[in-house]
């Protein structure tokens, strides 16, 4: 069984949406591949702590 992965908490970072967004246009380029994106978790929720 392989060891366990740490768990990280990071301070909510403002750049999060943008960094989403960006991810985001970059998947766009997969055309009709891709049917939907999102932002979810931790780190879409403004203010709230995300663990990685």
């Amino acid at each position: 069984m392989p060891a366990p992965l740490p768990v990280v908490l990071s301070a909510y970072d403002p750049r999060w949406p943008q960094l989403a967004a960006a991810h985001a246009e970059r998947l766009k380029t997969l055309g009709p591949l891709v049917e939907a994106i999102h932002h979810i978790g931790s780190t879409s929720v403004p203010g709230l702590t995300a663990k990685w």
